[in-house]
């Protein structure tokens, strides 16, 4: 594998398009996390014919389903069947999967019919995918589905079990992200628990994961923990700032998107906190 901080050099070197399918609640920030990580974002999902003729021509589709409307299930496959037929690289941020039958089945209805690239969501949401054991509590994980170094490896087992079904990446996150694919596994110990206490920190990583991979469609799990790494980094130096000069979590966010503006490969490379699984 090369140095994590090359692959974010391609993102910044290719500026791929990212189109985002995703919720009116983070929409701004999503766009501006893409642009601060190198990366071209556009944001349609009214028009189908809009959305199918956008997903041919972009370098990777980000389809999160936090804020569904009656025409959205419709919108996303149609989107998905477009991206498909062009770069191919479909990340899938099931938001609320396991809280309503709609949002499991839709994200279902995606992986049964499209060759999906990555998978990103907490534990319960990704359960919600795969078993019938998962509970949520609304868009959050559930306090049982925690990663801890006492369960890691039997939920790496688990979970790679899931990739190799559907060929795909998953990217768990919580105070341990993992990332993993059907052959190898990351821990990632990269992060700030103020990224908990904003609305969009995850719905910023998937579409800051989904430029990363587009950039890098040969090493697609590498470059998606450079993307995680690189995130958890931007919010450990967002956190520091925001406790120095005694703010709060709406300066955070803005302090976020300013890190990953400022990261570069030496930062990526010399912060980086993951082991091999």
């Amino acid at each position: 594998m090369q140095n994590l901080g090359s692959y974010l050099e391609q993102v910044h070197k290719q500026s791929p398009l990212v189109h985002n399918i995703t919720n009116y609640v983070t929409v701004h920030d999503v766009a501006n996390a893409i642009i601060a990580s190198g990366a071209s974002p556009v944001m349609t999902d009214g028009a189908i014919e809009d959305v199918k003729a956008m997903a041919a021509i972009a370098s990777g589709l980000n389809v999160n389903i936090g804020t569904p409307t009656n025409d959205y299930e419709e919108v996303c496959l149609k989107a998905v069947e477009a991206q498909a037929q062009g770069s191919n690289i479909i990340v899938l941020d099931p938001v609320g999967a396991g809280a309503t039958e709609y949002r499991t089945n839709l994200c279902k209805s995606i992986l049964d019919t499209h060759k999906v690239s990555l998978i990103k969501g907490n534990l319960s949401e990704i359960k919600a995918l795969f078993t019938d054991e998962a509970q949520t509590k609304g868009v959050d994980a559930d306090i049982a589905d925690k990663a801890t170094e006492d369960n890691l490896d039997s939920l790496i087992e688990q979970m790679q079990m899931w990739a190799a079904q559907y060929e795909l990446i998953i990217v768990a996150t919580g105070e341990i992200d993992i990332v993993l694919d059907p052959f190898r596994a990351f821990a990632v110990y990269n992060g700030s628990p103020m990224m908990s206490e904003i609305t969009g920190s995850g719905c910023m990583l998937s579409g800051v994961l989904t430029a990363y991979v587009a950039a890098n469609p040969k090493d697609q799990l590498s470059a998606a923990l450079a993307a995680l790494c690189a995130f958890g980094i931007a919010g450990e130096r967002a956190e520091q700032l925001t406790l120095e000069r005694g703010h709060g979590n709406a300066t955070f966010s803005n302090y976020l998107i300013d890190e990953l503006y400022l990261m570069d490969a030496e930062r990526l490379d010399e912060n980086a906190d993951y082991e091999q699984r």
